[in-house]
Parts: C-alpha cells; structure tokens; sequence
C-alpha cells in the first residue's frame, strides 16, 4: 500500500519527547477523522540514526491516493515550527519504504486510533480528535 512520509526536525520539536511534539502538530493539521482506513508508521530516519541529520518520520499508509494527496497539500501549506522545510518536508513511498518505521498504529471510521501501544501517541491523537469534535465542523478535506 502506498505511503506518504512526512518529516520533522527533531532540534525544533523542543526538550520534551519529539515523538510526542511531532505527533501534536501531525494531528493539529490533520483531523483523524479525514484519514479513516490508514496506517501510522513512525520513527527516527535512517539518516538521524547515522547521526548525519536530525529527523523523524511519521507516514501514513493507504490505498486512497486522494487521502494521501490531501495530507501532502495539507501539510505543504503548513508553517509549523518542527515540519522540515518545504523542499524537504515529504517523503516519497519508495523512500519511506527504506526507512526503519514501526507501525505505530491504524484509524478506523470514526477516526479512533485501532493497536496503538505507544501512550504518547494516545495522548496525541485524543487530544487532538477532542478538539477536532469540539470544533463543530464536520470532517473535512484535509
């Protein structure tokens, strides 16, 4: 299935845990509920863990090509400090498919996160799926 890797400066996602920083700003872009039937993948690029740069790589994964088209738009018009600049903020599914990603999890209908074992993108995810409902807006295009 096609995948679409985003990526984050890892030095500008803070003191805290970055995955957890990525994972906010992934979701404030993002409703959960737009991207239903996808996968998560996550982790450091193999660039980061040959200590040659600072990145970290949330992808999604799925067979809707428009959902992905609309991340990507989504994303590249965001100007979120912790995104890789826009030259170098995605990566392809070729790309990403040789990185060391672990899936992190699924979203089914309702946009609810399906086999996350991984607290902070728990935490990420509700908080942002919260605001999301609050906001009195259907779901969206991303």
């Amino acid at each position: 299935m096609p995948k679409l890797g985003v990526l984050f400066n890892i030095d500008d996602l803070g003191d805290g845990l970055y995955g957890y920083e990525a994972y906010k700003i992934f979701f404030r872009m993002i409703d959960p509920r737009r991207i239903s039937g996808c996968a998560l993948y996550d982790g450091d690029t193999n660039a980061t863990l040959r200590r040659g740069a600072s990145e970290y790589c949330i992808a999604i994964e799925s067979r809707d090509h428009a959902t992905l088209n609309a991340v990507r738009n989504t994303i590249a018009a965001s100007t979120e400090r912790g995104l890789l600049g826009p030259a170098r903020r995605f990566m392809t599914d070729a790309e990403v498919s040789r990185e060391p990603l672990v899936l992190a999890a699924g979203i089914d209908a309702a946009g609810e996160l399906i086999g996350c074992k991984t607290g902070w993108v728990t935490s990420a995810h509700k908080a942002a799926l919260e605001h999301w409902r609050s906001s009195g807006k259907p779901p969206r295009a991303t």
